[in-house]
Formats: C-alpha cells, sequence, structure tokens
C-alpha cells in the first residue's frame, strides 16, 4: 500500500508524514512518535527481525478497551496483541503504533524482565 498523507494521528491528531521503515511505506507523527504501516508489511518486518515473533497474523481481541478510528476509513480498529502488547489494527488498512510499539514488537520474541521476575516471586521458597 501507498500512503499519500493527508491522515492524522489517531493519538494526537497531527498531520501523518509519509516515511519508510525497514523498506516498508509508512506513515509517521512528528509530534508524539506514532506509526502507521500496513498490515502485510508490519508482518514482513517482523519476520525479519531475529528477536521478533514470526507471527503470520495478528491476534485480534477486543477486550473492551476503548478502540480508535482508523485514520485512512474512521472504521473503529480492532484490538490486536503480540504476547501482552496491545496494538490497533484496520483490517482494510494497516496497524497503529504509538511511540515504542515497534520497537517491543521488533523484541517480542526475546525473555520479558518483568514477567521472569514475576515468575521468580511467585515460585516456592527454595526453587529456582
Amino acid at each position: 500500500m501507498i500512503y499519500r498523507g493527508g491522515h492524522q494521528c489517531v493519538a494526537c491528531g497531527s498531520p501523518l508524514v509519509a516515511e519508510q521503515v525497514g523498506g516498508a511505506p509508512c506513515e509517521r507523527c512528528r509530534r508524539c512518535g506514532g506509526l502507521w504501516v500496513d498490515t502485510e508489511a508490519f508482518l514482513s518486518l517482523l519476520s525479519t527481525s531475529p528477536t521478533a515473533q514470526h507471527i503470520q497474523e495478528l491476534m485480534v481481541h477486543n477486550d473492551g478497551s476503548p478502540r480508535r478510528a482508523c485514520p485512512h476509513c474512521a472504521q473503529l480498529m480492532d484490538l490486536a496483541w503480540i504476547d501482552f502488547l496491545q496494538l490497533d489494527q484496520c483490517a482494510e488498512h494497516g496497524v497503529w503504533l504509538d511511540a515504542g510499539e515497534l520497537d517491543r514488537a521488533l523484541t517480542s520474541a526475546l525473555p520479558n524482565p518483568d514477567l521472569i521476575s514475576l515468575v521468580k516471586a511467585l515460585q516456592p521458597k527454595g526453587k529456582t
């Protein structure tokens, strides 16, 4: 999908600017750092990262959290998940990543230090 601009950030309302991330066309908000990318391009980016989960599709689960409107069609986006990372996805147009979420998605296959600490804290005393 080629982005021609003219869309607004779903987080702060600023104009989105056409860019390339990992060779994939996208739109970025220069104000808050949000990123809009085509779903297939996003999944391709994940598949080429050695530290990301290599998934075929995003798991959609609308858990009742507020949903944002797609910057392309204004329909409410679904909530899509990579482990505990919640993303916004329009089935027709792409994925919205807030600032920092691309980095988290690209490192989704690495052990989560917070989860490791929690598991250790929950283990019975004397077991490691």
